[in-house]
């Protein structure tokens, strides 16, 4: 489990589909802690309803983590960490290509 001091950048990276006939919004992604560091932690976003991609990322770093985040920009700006979002339209199969590719990486 990492510490809230030993978090230094969380990169989150969605791709979005719009189903036009239905007016729906899904998200999937993932959420890099540490990108690019010795503890580097990868955490899968699913396909899931919705757009809010920080509100996403930070449910599942609260659950795989153990943190206590109630707000992404709040959060990183008192803890002095850098936040990066990265967003992407997709198609439907794009988004749940990424999460294939998530899982076989080993994202959690």
């Amino acid at each position: 489990m990492i510490k809230v001091n030993e978090i230094q950048t969380i990169d989150i990276n969605t791709l979005s589909w719009w189903d036009k006939p239905n007016g729906n919004t899904y998200i999937a992604g993932e959420v890099v802690v540490n990108y690019n560091e010795r503890n580097e932690v990868m955490l899968s976003l699913p396909f899931q309803y919705g757009c809010a991609a920080h509100y996403a990322a930070k449910v599942k770093m609260n659950q795989s983590l153990g943190l206590e985040i109630r707000d992404m920009w709040t959060f990183c700006r008192d803890h002095e960490i850098t936040l990066r979002k990265n967003g992407f339209q997709s198609t439907q199969a794009g988004l749940k290509s990424l999460v294939r590719e998530s899982i076989l990486r080993g994202a959690i």
